[in-house]
Order: structure tokens, then sequence, then C-alpha cells
């Protein structure tokens, strides 16, 4: 573990930016299958309520904008909001990991 410590010693910059931006990879691709499950549980209550009588509104369905009751939309609108971030975070980890690579391959050979 020392030989691994002084290794990464000149470039601790880039090896922090790189497990910072791994931890908000991996948080904002857990926030995913939540909001799945909140588009899945929003679809039985509109079914439990057509099959009861009840009726919904398309309007209420589909277009409420809030977080105690969200709709079809704001729920697709944070899922993709959700995965750029991810994908975002995982393209920059991606590159500080090939700058440590490169450098010591280029600097240290």
């Amino acid at each position: 573990m020392k030989i691994l410590f002084q290794y990464l010693k000149p470039y601790k910059f880039l090896v922090a930016c790189t497990l910072i931006l791994a931890g908000i990879n991996i948080g904002f691709s857990l926030v995913d299958p939540i909001l799945f499950g909140k588009l899945v549980n929003l679809a039985n209550k509109y079914k439990q309520a057509f099959e009861s009588g009840k009726s919904i509104s398309s309007n209420e369905y589909f277009n409420a904008w809030s977080w105690q009751h969200p709709g079809v939309w704001f729920i697709v609108l944070c899922s993709i909001s959700v995965a750029m971030v991810s994908r975002i975070a995982k393209n920059f980890q991606d590159y500080f990991l090939m700058l440590i690579l490169l450098f010591d391959f280029l600097f240290c050979s």
C-alpha cells in the first residue's frame, strides 16, 4: 500500500477528482431506480383509480410538477437529468484517470 501511495503522490489532485467524480456517478446512478419506482407507483395509482370508477385527470397524471404528487413528465425529466449528470461525471472521471496514466507514462518512464 505504501508503494501505491508513493506512486500516486504526485497526482493527488487528479486522484481526488477521480474519486469524487466516481462518487457522484454512483450516487446519481442509484437515484434512477427510485425515479422508475415512482413512475411505476404512478401508473399503478392511475390503474387502481380507473378500476374503481374514479378518474384522474390527464393534467394531474401527466403534467403535475411537484415532489409530493409528481406527474409522468416531471419524473421523466428528472430521470433524463439524473442520467445526464451521471454520464457527464463518468466521462470526466475517465478523463482524469487517463490523465494520471498518461502523465505517468510520459514523465516517469
